[in-house]
């Protein structure tokens, strides 16, 4: 026998569906709108299922399989679907032959399946049904529908999941006069109540009384900045201005992810029996779809996160070194300053002078040099200098002597 079975992930808890006749192990359909066809008792190679379903309740969306062959006639028109189907190897009993995919709508609904042929045998014609599961309705108030005289009213409700079910309401509408004076105009408020699902939908539409004796002529609506409550203006028959206030009412059209939505607000006001109305239109932007963030996203974005340390050898600056003083700069120093002291006992003031000059220089180097010309640089002219001055004391005792 083949069965049909409705596939729903909220009654799975386990992943093995128990038929009360026999205990078979089937892989589940990821998807809550399938039904899958299976082979229950026997081994197949071959068979022919035909699968009615409500076409206005159901949409077709598709079918899976991993047969070698097989042929599919779908009339979404009648909700007919004519499977066929043929293996070279045997589908072992408890196999899934093909699952059918269908869109769900608000309401639950039955799919039929009819096993018409099964290997040899071309007068199987074995029917079973299964329940479709529905989303449900979310409804919201679309529209007010008023008699001409205000004495009766409905309330309109659209689903958002399928704009095509509505629900009316006939509401309780009551009244309330306050009469007009000589010089004070009077009103008639209806006011419209209805409850749906729980919660209570409240309308008011207002007739104004003239004052007695008193006629109007119509000049102009005047609408507050948002544009949900408005005046009408009229002249009395001493050409003085009225503001009166309207009864509003709103029609609404929600917004998709492919179209803009809108709020229709409806001013009205009715003076010596006469009805003047006017309308604004907001508009309600269409609905931004979110953005499905890959994985590989997510790591660029990491990366681009990540914070680059410095190389803290390349980032380190020399120290100043100015102002220290090594133990060659001070034989250097001492060496010179004894030449120095050595050539004037002995007169010789070219020797003094360049002795001089280089315990000066020896000094500044160890002020600023450092961070101008380096220590090296210095020993190397204070060496300099050394060597010319004992070449100078030789050369002075030869020409002596």
């Amino acid at each position: 026998m083949v069965r049909t079975i409705n596939v729903s992930k909220s009654e799975i808890t386990k992943n093995e569906v128990v038929y009360p006749e026999k205990e078979i192990k089937v892989v589940v359909p990821d998807e809550n709108t399938s039904i899958a066809v299976y082979s229950e008792d026997v081994n197949v190679h071959n068979g022919y299922v035909v699968v009615n379903y409500d076409p206005n309740l159901s949409k077709y969306v598709g079918y899976d399989s991993t047969l070698e062959f097989d042929s599919i006639n779908v009339d979404p028109n009648s909700g007919v679907i004519r499977y066929a189907y043929a293996s070279l190897n045997e589908i072992e009993a408890g196999d899934m032959v093909a699952s059918f995919k269908f869109s769900r709508d608000c309401e639950d609904t039955n799919v039929t399946s009819n096993v018409k042929e099964r290997n040899e045998d071309v007068n199987y014609n074995v029917s079973s049904s299964q329940l479709v599961r529905g989303k449900g309705h979310r409804y919201y108030l679309s529209a007010w529908m008023w008699e001409d005289d205000y004495s009766g009213a409905i309330v309109y409700f659209t689903c958002l999941n399928n704009e095509a079910h509505k629900e009316r309401i006939y509401a309780d509408v009551t009244k309330t006069v306050t009469e007009a004076t000589a010089d004070r105009a009077g009103e008639i408020v209806y006011t419209a109540k209805a409850n749906f699902e729980g919660r209570e939908y409240t309308d008011v539409r207002k007739v104004v009384i003239p004052p007695k004796g008193q006629s109007y002529e119509f000049v102009r609506f005047e609408w507050s900045n948002d544009g949900r409550s408005a005046y009408a203006i009229f002249k009395d028959k001493n050409g003085e201005i009225v503001k009166m206030k309207a009864a509003m009412s709103e029609v609404r059209t929600e917004p998709t992810y492919d179209e803009d939505g809108n709020v229709v607000y409806t001013a009205s006001i009715t003076v010596d029996g006469k009805t003047y109305t006017d309308s604004k239109t907001e508009v309600l932007p269409k609905l931004e779809k979110e953005e499905e963030v890959k994985p590989e996203d997510k790591k660029d974005d990491e990366k681009k996160d990540e914070t680059i340390v410095p190389d803290e050898k390349k980032d380190e600056v020399p120290a100043d070194k100015s102002g220290t003083m090594s133990i060659a700069d001070a034989l250097f120093a001492l060496a010179t300053l004894g030449i120095g002291i050595f050539m004037a006992l002995n007169k010789n003031f070219t020797g003094l002078l360049i002795a001089a000059l280089s315990i000066v220089g020896f000094f500044l180097s160890q002020k600023i040099g450092g961070a101008l010309i380096g220590f090296d640089k210095w020993s190397i002219l204070l060496g300099g200098l050394l060597l010319f001055n004992i070449v100078q004391l030789i050369f002075d005792k030869k020409i002596k002597k």
